[in-house]
């Protein structure tokens, strides 16, 4: 392909080695290395994407100051304008509810973001009625919940886009998260 830019395996190796190169994808019976993939070209082509960024924020609490302001910001991301967009989003929501967001920054500077559900310990700890976890996981009990809890919340985590599990690995992933934490799971 004329417009892909490729690299030999042996040049990468002596002449760049003080480079920090990124990753690439490796072109199976070539012999090179495609910089293409290592750029973070999409797979539909359609724009580049320059990174993603995961990260957990409080509803209504995105603010310019750590972690969202730096994370954005070396992407040369509008941080305010996300910001804004966020609190509108979760204005409805209970305060200090903890929002797995993934941004996708696209290498024109704009941005695409997505939420998800709250993570299953935020659920379960809310459910048993605890602040937090048990120091001592198996051996001391911090709370109960119920089967019908349970499955309330794997419901609300198959809604995740990407959540290829079946309800039932769900439920058993619950079930495992509330034991670590020390979370005992009733009839």
């Amino acid at each position: 392909m004329p417009d892909e830019t490729r690299y030999n395996q042996n040049t990468e190796s002596s002449a760049f080695s003080s480079v920090k190169t990124p990753r690439a994808r490796h072109d199976t019976g070539t012999g090179s290395f495609s910089i293409r993939a290592a750029a973070g070209v999409t797979h539909n082509m359609s724009r580049p994407v320059l990174a993603k960024i995961k990260l957990m924020i409080s509803a209504g609490a995105a603010k310019p100051a750590p972690p969202v302001g730096p994370a954005l910001g070396q992407h040369g991301l509008n941080i305010m304008e996300f910001c804004k967009a966020f609190n509108a989003k979760t204005a409805d929501f209970i305060p200090d509810t903890p929002i797995p967001v993934v941004i996708t920054a696209y290498k024109d500077k704009s941005f695409e973001w997505e939420m998800k559900s709250p993570p299953v310990t935020y659920f379960v700890k809310k459910a048993a009625g605890v602040g937090g976890g048990g120091q001592r996981p198996g051996h001391e009990v911090k709370g109960t919940v119920s089967l019908k809890h349970v499955y309330h919340i794997a419901k609300v985590k198959e809604q995740d886009a990407g959540s290829l599990l079946s309800l039932k690995q769900l439920c058993r992933g619950v079930i495992a998260t509330a034991k670590s934490a020390g979370i005992r799971v009733v009839r």
